[in-house]
């Protein structure tokens, strides 16, 4: 098995006044992904706090970090991010509607 991932729609975009801008949505759902199976949100729940240690957001899944998340809660729809997006390329692809998902990605080394 490789990466896991599913997209979900950024609700909101907040251009901030030094550049940044701040979006919000859910991050992930308790439905299949693209690999065909669902994370559950008991899983979400349990790897959020070491997520927010480093609350890195990273661009398509890739090892740069373009931001940090803000806020992040599991409620009974799933998991809702809100993150300052800095740097300027990134902000701009969401600015632009290039960047227009959310996702959350887990690698599974086997």
């Amino acid at each position: 098995m490789g990466d896991i991932s599913f997209f979900m729609p950024i609700t909101k975009k907040e251009p901030q006044k030094d550049g940044s801008v701040i979006v919000t949505g859910y991050a992930s759902t308790p439905t299949k992904d693209l690999d065909d199976e669902i994370i559950s949100l008991d899983a979400v729940k349990k790897a959020l706090p070491a997520y927010m240690e480093w609350r890195n957001v990273r661009a398509m899944h890739q090892p740069n970090a373009v931001g940090t998340a803000k806020e992040a809660h599991v409620d009974d729809v799933g998991l809702y991010l809100r993150a300052r997006i800095v740097e300027p390329g990134a902000v701009n692809l969401v600015n632009e509607g290039v960047y227009k998902d959310l996702s959350v990605g887990i690698f599974d080394p086997e």
